[in-house]
C-alpha cells in the first residue's frame, strides 16, 4: 500500500517543528518520527520507500519498519495523510 499527503495540507519546519495548517484554519503540529515521515512524503509511498529515505539521512533502528507504519496510520488517524489509491483506479485524483 502507498501513503500519500492530504492535498489540502501545507507545510513549514521550524526549528525542528512541522508545522501543517489547511483552508479554514484547521492546524496540526509534528514532532519526530511523525515529522520526519511528512517531509519524506513527497509524493506517494510504501513504508519500504519511506524507510529508505529516511535510512538516507543515517543509521537507523532495527524496527523503523513498524515505527513508520504506526507513524503513518497516527497520521491518517489525524487525517493529514491517507492511502493512496491504487494507479488507474477510478478513486485517484
Amino acid at each position: 500500500m502507498r501513503w500519500r499527503r492530504r492535498r489540502e495540507w501545507v507545510h513549514r519546519t521550524v526549528l525542528g517543528d512541522t508545522m501543517l495548517a489547511a483552508a479554514g484554519g484547521e492546524r496540526r503540529t509534528l514532532q519526530g518520527l511523525a515529522a520526519a515521515v511528512w517531509v519524506v512524503l513527497e509524493a506517494p509511498m510504501t513504508v519500504d520507500e519511506v524507510v529508505g529515505e529516511l535510512a538516507a539521512f543515517g543509521e537507523v533502528p532495527d524496527d523503523l519498519d513498524a515505527s513508520v507504519l504506526s507513524a503513518l496510520e497516527l497520521l491518517a488517524e489525524h487525517g493529514v495523510v491517507e492511502p493512496s489509491p491504487e494507479p488507474g483506479s477510478a478513486d485517484q485524483r
